[in-house]
């Protein structure tokens, strides 16, 4: 799971990337929680006419899922509408009639950049970009059924594999939980 630092680094790399259905296909999946497989095989028709929200026909779950998006997935969005030559969002510049592959050489000059400029020193997935949106949307509203409804999980359990906890949340949470066991005490 990404920091905020570091997602901060991630989406202005990704904003200068050469390769913009790619990097925009990577963007999408940060800010909508949304699987690349499903973003990148996305449709014209999928996405409402105001852009609020995606019809995913079929996910993972083998079942459909409506996908609410925020104001930077709907610029993302527009943005890539607003070139795409065919039916797809994003759409082949090698295959015609065909939707991007996997941006995995994006995503790898993305992760060398922020090694360049010191942001990041490990490697993450292109799902860990998923991974990021569902602990920080756990953190922001401390809701999992409203985080598995979001990620279109079939059960609570699997949307806690995805509770990763920044240092400074777990450190907030374990002053929260000595302060309410010990409101007046003071340890001197």
């Amino acid at each position: 799971v990404l920091s905020p630092k570091e997602t901060e680094s991630f989406c202005r790399h990704a904003c200068s990337d050469n390769n913009f259905y790619h990097a925009s296909a990577l963007m999408l999946s940060l800010v909508s929680g949304m699987r690349i497989g499903n973003v990148i095989s996305l449709t014209r028709s999928m996405i409402s006419d105001d852009l609020s929200s995606i019809m995913l026909p079929m996910t993972k779950s083998g079942r459909s899922q409506r996908i609410y998006i925020s104001e930077p997935a709907k610029r993302i969005l527009s943005k890539c509408l607003d070139v795409a030559f065919n039916h797809w969002v994003f759409p082949s510049m090698i295959h015609e009639g065909e939707h991007i592959g996997a941006p995995r050489a994006c995503m790898e000059r993305i992760q060398q950049l922020m090694k360049e400029d010191g942001s990041w020193a490990g490697y993450f997935t292109i799902h860990d970009l998923r991974r990021t949106y569902a602990s920080t949307m756990l953190a922001a509203t401390n809701d999992i059924r409203l985080a598995q409804q979001s990620l279109g999980h079939s059960s609570v359990s699997v949307t806690e594999r995805y509770a990763y906890h920044q240092n400074i949340h777990l450190a907030q949470a374990s002053q929260k939980t000595v302060d309410a066991m010990l409101p007046n005490f003071t340890f001197d």
